[in-house]
């Protein structure tokens, strides 16, 4: 069993930025918040998900959209294990991991990557791969195995016959296929061309891998691509999916990409997204409303997240302070914790004595957490920003803008009535450079005298 944190040297490792993923930590730690993130206790973006998964199509592909630091992958992993209780098989492709996101990121790249998924899938299962298949995938690859110095055909053969014959070439060369992926950009390219030409044979070859499996195991195997939503190339991110979404959906098993938020809002989205079966958004925990009323529900919620993680080592106004200034973020919510436990540590040592986190470390937190945001900040970007808080958190008409703030976390999103809202933090900034003030009743926003002085000029 998980030990909460007691005191604070373990506050870092409680509260780490990463996502539960075994079996443990999702027992002891995971919260559900479904409800607080869209406003309906009966409406789920994962469990629709999810029930697509079990549903077999054609065109199978799916998007999972939300801010970095939502909580995607840990529901993603969640969603895994929930399948995986119905002997379903589900395969995790961790793009920080496998792939190169700061090496433009090609659609061949999660083609490959997918193909050898299932061929060790099948392996790990002990599904038998027909001779045909194995046949048309060494054919596939001959004409990189001919122009390519780090693919040497005889070096493949010669160790595939020595230990396997044909299956031992095919392992081969998808363990070389799947290093390259990372690694080698001339191999890279020249896979491109590969599957762009021969998209129908590579098509086929991962069909008749997913059927073989299918037929073993009676249910379809799901693939999930986890981490395509770190690109932070927008440039690259709409090469790789606008221009080649027909490939990387025309598969017959269900596949689920994460996908970076701030591309939902391009102009080409709504033609791409045509090609998928479904799009969802994962939207972050609600603090408040539109209208600036609190939102009850969604600050008891991440209450109940920190105190499966820590006990009486953080004092209540504390937490409560740093839960509202991070608009619902767990990424941001765990990083103030995690900066208030290292000050409060530091206290602890000239003390000589244990300390809790108080208030005044939960104030030193989020100030350095407000520079880092305030810096993603340019110009006129203040005056956007200031508009959205007194405004029509709804319909936002500059979308380039809103892309940007969206990227740069500066601007939030919220649930299902889709509005959005400007970082807590970057608001008490704007509130401090004159663009924005509280209203007398302490609900939301109103015009400063520098978004007045603009208005007039």
């Amino acid at each position: 069993m998980l030990q909460k944190a007691t005191k604070l040297d373990e506050i870092e490792r409680m509260f780490a930025a990463e996502p539960l993923e075994t079996e443990e930590e999702l027992r002891e730690l995971y919260v559900k918040t479904m409800d607080v993130r869209t406003g309906d206790p009966y409406k789920s973006p994962i469990a629709s998900i999810e029930a697509l998964c079990k549903q077999p199509r054609t065109r199978n592909a799916m998007l999972l959209l939300g801010h970095r630091g939502c909580g995607k992958s840990t529901e993603l992993n969640k969603m895994k294990q929930r399948l995986e209780a119905e002997d379903r098989q589900v395969i995790m492709i961790l793009c920080d991991e496998q792939l190169s996101l700061q090496s433009k990121p090609r659609f061949s790249d999660l083609l490959i990557l997918m193909g050898e998924a299932l061929y060790q899938l099948a392996k790990k299962l002990e599904v038998p791969v027909s001779k045909d298949t194995l046949e048309k995938i060494q054919r596939f690859w001959t004409p990189l195995l001919r122009v390519e110095e780090t693919l040497k055909e005889e070096e493949l053969s010669a160790s595939a016959k020595a230990k396997l014959g044909l299956e031992g070439f095919v392992a081969s060369l998808f363990a070389k296929l799947k290093s390259d992926v990372k690694t080698n950009d001339s191999v890279r390219e020249t896979s491109e061309r590969l599957i762009n030409n021969r998209y129908a044979d590579w098509q086929t070859i991962l069909e008749s891998l997913s059927i073989a499996i299918t037929d073993k195991i009676g249910k379809q195997p799901v693939v999930i691509f986890e981490g395509l939503d770190h690109l932070e190339n927008l440039e690259e991110a709409r090469e790789l999916f606008f221009d080649h979404a027909g490939k990387l959906t025309d598969v017959p098993f269900p596949v689920i990409y994460t996908f970076p938020i701030a591309l939902y809002y391009d102009e080409r989205y709504n033609s791409m997204r045509d090609s998928f079966r479904r799009d969802e958004v994962l939207p972050m925990v609600k603090l408040e409303t539109p209208d600036g009323e609190p939102y009850d529900a969604g600050l008891k919620r991440l209450r109940e997240i920190v105190k499966q993680r820590a006990e009486k080592v953080i004092t209540p106004k504390a937490l409560a302070r740093m839960i509202d200034k991070t608009g619902g973020s767990l990424r941001d919510l765990f990083e103030a914790i995690r900066l208030a436990g290292e000050r409060a540590s530091f206290r602890e040592i000239e003390k000589r004595k244990p300390q809790t986190i108080t208030k005044e470390d939960a104030e030193a937190a989020l100030k350095t957490m407000q520079s880092h945001l305030t810096r993603r900040i340019e110009g006129d970007e203040h005056e956007f920003l200031a508009r959205i808080c007194i405004g029509n958190k709804r319909e936002i008409e500059d979308k380039a803008k809103l892309l940007k703030a969206l990227q740069a976390r500066v601007a939030l999103e919220y649930n299902g009535e889709r509005w959005y809202n400007v970082h807590p933090l970057v608001a008490d900034y704007l509130a401090e450079l004159g663009y924005i003030r509280r209203k007398d009743d302490g609900k939301g926003w109103e015009a400063g005298e520098k978004l007045q002085n603009v208005e007039t000029t």
